[in-house]
């Protein structure tokens, strides 16, 4: 962590939402059951009540969340009369006037992890990689409606707010920005940006709208939260170029930064659909992985004609008669392009569909990832 201080995650923080009857304000309590830190919390910091309301008025949900720190060198050790030096807060904003506030009182560079929620080890390995490289950490939560095809995939998507609080204090950061739908759309849900030629395939071309929608809210954040530095997955590759064209045209002072996919024991690449997955539909939607892997090791071994590799994904997924290809895809890393020849820096990616679920992976091959804590670069949320 930054400024000669080592963050320890409060493990155990239940985290809960109380509402104010006076004003209609939600505010935060953190109860923290590691014992090694409660006496800490007890003096005078064990609950922290939400702000005054925000310019959203009523229901405005902000408040800070308590996290513990210790001296650069001082290691974590289970006597009890060795006490955090600092009580620290995770502020949670819902209003653009505390964010802004915020914003210009945050120290160094900021570094921004947006998300949707729901999060995972994908997302822990973001946040840990904004954690090393900025002295601010900022991250969103934000279901966007405009980046989802259908009503009832957006109503599906879950939500685990407290819990991802939680997961967020614990990894260090500094304040999560919470937009309420009405102010992240003032005008109501739109998608107003063009995402350009990147988004026109692959994921374009199978959720159509779906990358205005991304390019959209991603702008809105940029502008709202005005970070130095942005951190977004690799398994989202397509997002990633579209997202790095985006800053190229709207915001050239913001860095990207892309982190390795994160994936479970047997290959999968952490998602929130995973959850949606039974017994029979988590084997089948191995076999993605399963055929990418294969195309990169023939890769590797000299195989360079790009069809004869989109078949070995295709043939692979076959086998699983659960799983259905929807495109495999040898291409440019950098612009997209498809391939005849394979050539480095290139990519191998493919959708499939495993009854409702739509899952997606890559392979790059000749570019340098960063990499989150239990990164698998051989494999990002927004």
């Amino acid at each position: 962590m930054q400024n000669g201080r080592d963050l320890l995650g409060v493990a155990g923080a239940d985290l809960e939402s109380r509402m104010d009857p006076v004003n209609g304000r939600v505010a935060l309590l953190t109860t923290v059951l590691d014992p090694f830190f409660a006496d800490d919390l007890r003096k005078g910091a064990g609950e922290f009540v939400g702000h005054g309301a925000d310019s959203g008025g009523k229901g405005t949900r902000t408040g800070s969340i308590l996290r513990a720190v210790r001296p650069t060198g001082e290691t974590r050790t289970p006597d009890p009369g060795a006490r955090a030096t600092t009580i620290v807060a995770m502020d949670v904003l819902e209003g653009l006037r505390e964010l802004r506030a915020r914003r210009t009182a945050a120290a160094g560079r900021l570094g921004l992890v947006p998300t949707m929620g729901a999060l995972h080890p994908g997302h822990r390995a973001l946040l840990r990689v904004a954690r090393d490289g900025c002295e601010t950490v900022a991250a969103s939560l934000f279901v966007n409606p405009t980046q989802f095809g259908a009503e009832a995939d957006f109503a599906r998507y879950p939500r685990t707010r407290d819990r991802d609080l939680e997961i967020l204090a614990m990894e260090g950061v500094d304040f999560v920005w919470v937009p309420p739908v009405e102010v992240m759309y003032p005008e109501g849900p739109a998608a107003t940006v063009d995402p350009g030629r990147l988004a026109t395939a692959l994921e374009g071309k199978a959720r159509p709208g779906h990358f205005a929608g991304v390019a959209t809210v991603v702008a809105r954040l940029f502008d709202q939260v005005r970070p130095d530095v942005a951190f977004f997955g690799q398994k989202d590759w397509q997002q990633t170029r579209v997202i790095a064209d985006l800053i190229h045209q709207r915001a050239p002072g913001i860095e990207l930064v892309v982190v390795a996919t994160v994936r479970e024991a047997d290959g999968l690449a952490w998602s929130s659909r995973n959850v949606r997955l039974d017994g029979k539909g988590r084997q089948a939607a191995t076999a993605l992985y399963r055929g990418l892997t294969r195309v990169a090791a023939a890769f590797a071994e000299g195989t360079e004609d790009a069809e004869t590799l989109r078949r070995l994904i295709d043939t692979t997924v076959k086998g699983e008669p659960s799983a259905r290809l929807e495109y495999a895809s040898v291409a440019d890393a950098l612009d997209l392009t498809e391939l005849t020849i394979a050539r480095e820096p290139v990519v191998f990616s493919g959708a499939v569909m495993v009854g409702e679920v739509h899952l997606i992976d890559n392979i790059v091959v000749g570019m340098e990832l960063a990499r989150g804590g239990g990164a698998d670069e051989a494999g990002t949320g927004l």
